[in-house]
């Protein structure tokens, strides 16, 4: 007898390959999965921690004599809750909390949430990766590049403080760009020595912002409490008042901390490794590096 209350989970995944000739063949690739919520929320009533993620991959081979060219594309959608916390309800935080703000009571077991999720839950993220792999065979000598590019959107939204009070609420909205690519030669002689050389690219660009959501008053009531050795406060106006000032609330009450990084990175490197059997016993192995990184950073 199955539970009704229990989580519905589906997963699909297959492939197909495809031979178009003797030189060229592709392969299609594709998952599916979806789950329903298991943790009860007891301030909504629905159940949470669910998600929906789906990829889809094409890939090919080509390949003659000399030459060798290896594509790929990929892509991936992600639709799920953000994190959930449940605040831990005894402890001196908790005592204080209590003492600032009132009796808070957590309803549910310790599995189940009371989370008031005022910004929402979401994790969600688009990521297409794109990739290209060359190869081509010049008798003593193998010619290898290797392409990269991947563009992702990322939003992000958890309430960070487990309770049904609006206290911490997070949310991240962020975008990047990342490429690569690198050119390798490596020997094909079947003498003693051997060797490959080569150099690399990279470059990264990320931009997020950070917001940070809660109730005015009862940030009012938390710091008033703890920085005035106990005395409690209604809301910021009483706090403001005890301070002899004026205070003016936000239209929906809430404070709103935000925050934005923006990064570029990008290098570039070489290299040449050298291996000489002296015999079949015996070989020795050294290798140059030489890595330049330039990295801008703001907050």
């Amino acid at each position: 007898t199955l539970d009704s209350d229990m989580p519905t989970e589906y997963r699909v995944d297959g492939a197909i390959n495809i031979p178009v000739s003797d030189q060229f063949a592709m392969r299609l690739a594709g998952y599916y999965s979806e789950e329903d919520g298991f943790a009860k929320n007891h301030f909504d009533g629905e159940d949470k921690i669910e998600h929906e993620k789906k990829a889809l991959r094409w890939s090919a081979t080509y390949e003659n004599d000399r030459l060798g060219i290896y594509p790929m594309i990929e892509y991936e959608e992600r639709e799920q809750s953000g994190s959930m916390y449940r605040a831990v309800d005894q402890g001196d935080i908790w005592e204080t909390w209590q003492a600032a703000l009132g009796p808070v009571e957590l309803r549910g077991s310790d599995q189940d949430l009371d989370s008031d999720l005022t910004d929402g839950d979401r994790d969600d993220s688009e990521i297409l990766t794109v990739g290209l792999k060359i190869e081509y065979d010049f008798d003593f000598v193998t010619l290898t590049s290797n392409t990269g590019y991947k563009d992702h959107d990322y939003f992000y939204s958890e309430d960070y403080d487990g309770t049904p009070l609006d206290i911490n609420n997070y949310q991240q909205d962020q975008t990047g760009e990342y490429f690569q690519q690198e050119i390798r030669l490596t020997s094909n002689g079947d003498g003693d020595l051997s060797w490959y050389a080569g150099a690399s690219f990279y470059n990264e660009e990320i931009d997020a912002d950070f917001i940070f959501n809660g109730s005015e008053d009862h940030m009012c009531q938390y710091y008033g409490y703890y920085y005035n050795y106990g005395q409690t406060f209604s809301g910021c106006a009483d706090l403001y008042s005890y301070y002899g000032y004026d205070f003016t609330p936000q239209p929906d009450g809430r404070l709103r901390e935000t925050g934005n990084i923006k990064g570029e990175y990008s290098g570039w490197a070489t290299y040449v490794n050298l291996a000489y059997a002296f015999t079949e016993k015996f070989d020795l192995e050294v290798g140059f590096r030489y890595t330049d990184d330039e990295k801008d950073f703001a907050i």
